[in-house]
């Protein structure tokens, strides 16, 4: 438990309401209680009516997207679409309640992507195993975005529950910063309480996992829940116009896509130049961490939620069939990851259990599960 809840990532990369018609009755004639009230009608009223009425046009649609971001939709039709039609200005809408499930380095960095990423949001409630990250997580946020925080200390939430606690505050979209194993779980019961969700990377350690976001995506789909996940690449407008350039398939090249591109006719760094016969360099930018925010609050105020659910598992298995290759020292299938019952999460966890220590793996000899 040392992560302390932080994000799965190897690497460490660096509001205004809207406006009431004029017939309204001003807010500072009116009484406090009854000015909160319709504002807590209107941000209910508003993710209802934008669920209801997009339902029949996004269930069963796909947003385009660039080659390189294609995946197939769930089961219920759900879409899956690619932040390059989601980029521009967002929506104005009611405040949106967020809420942090994992105060580490990434999960305090995330939530602050989040407020820099769209208008009228603000950090509702705090939850984490340890005491001391939650009230670190909350005096970062005093510092840098203390005008979109409103986090009583009655939701500071902690122990392996908090997730729970954190979900039923009356949040609208819970960022999911856990280490991975607990991430099936945590958005499951995100998805079953109808919130939208950001969730890092990888999220799962096992086919068991991956099973679980799959299907919790389905879920979201028919709920018209939004789910983004922390792959910034597809997120970036230098990546995203780069890639579209490779795709078109220069004469002479090889079609693998991977971090650094050679072909006979050019080479590229996918995150913005190419350099050969068409030569090409991606001006201006963004910042990836921020837009990944951005497309999902964009996509949910529109009325088309992203669901990057099945994307996100289905690139999750692909690492850990890697693993248990490895592990194993056998081939593994497609298939055979899938529908591996290898489940690596405890049940029950608690501070005071003694889990054992697995045995050590070799290859020929550990089976494949």
């Amino acid at each position: 438990m040392a992560e302390h809840f932080e994000r799965g990532d190897a690497a460490q990369e660096p509001g205004q309401e809207p406006a009431r018609p004029k017939a309204a009755q001003s807010e500072a004639a009116r009484p406090e209680a009854s000015q909160t009230q319709d504002k807590e009608l209107s941000r209910r009223g508003f993710l209802k009516t934008t669920a209801v009425a997009a339902a029949g046009a996004a269930l069963g649609s796909r947003l385009a997207q660039p080659a390189h971001a294609q995946a197939t939709a769930g089961a219920a039709g759900g879409q899956v679409g690619a932040a390059v039609n989601q980029n521009g200005p967002v929506p104005q809408g009611p405040r949106l309640r967020v809420g942090l499930i994992g105060c580490g380095g990434r999960g305090t960095g995330a939530v602050g992507d989040c407020l820099s990423g769209a208008p009228n949001m603000e950090v509702w409630a705090l939850g984490d195993l340890f005491g001391e990250r939650v009230n670190g997580t909350r005096g970062q946020l005093m510092k840098d975005h203390k005008e979109k925080v409103n986090i009583t200390d009655a939701r500071m939430f902690t122990g392996f529950d908090c997730y729970q606690k954190v979900i039923g505050s009356g949040v609208d979209l819970v960022i999911l910063a856990t280490p991975p194993g607990f991430r099936p779980i945590h958005l499951r019961a995100a998805v079953d309480a109808g919130k939208h969700v950001f969730m890092e990377k990888p999220v799962a350690v096992d086919a068991t996992g991956v099973r679980s976001v799959i299907e919790s995506g389905e879920i979201a789909a028919r709920k018209n829940l939004g789910i983004v996940s922390g792959t910034q690449r597809r997120h970036q407008a230098s990546y995203i116009e780069t890639i579209k350039r490779i795709h078109r398939q220069q004469d002479g090249t090889d079609s693998r896509v991977g971090e650094n591109i050679v072909g006979t006719l050019g080479r590229s760094d996918p995150g913005g130049w190419i350099r050969g016969k068409n030569t090409y360099r991606h001006e201006g930018g963004n910042n990836p961490y921020v837009q990944e925010h951005t497309n999902l609050v964009n996509s949910i105020r529109r009325g088309q939620p992203l669901n990057e659910a099945r994307r996100i598992a289905e690139s999750t298995l692909t690492a850990i069939m890697g693993r248990m290759s490895a592990y194993t020292g056998k081939q593994v299938s497609w298939e055979q990851a899938m529908n591996s019952k290898e489940n690596l999460m405890p049940a029950n966890l608690d501070l005071k259990m003694s889990l054992p220590t697995p045995p050590i793996a070799i290859p020929g000899k550990t089976p494949l599960i």
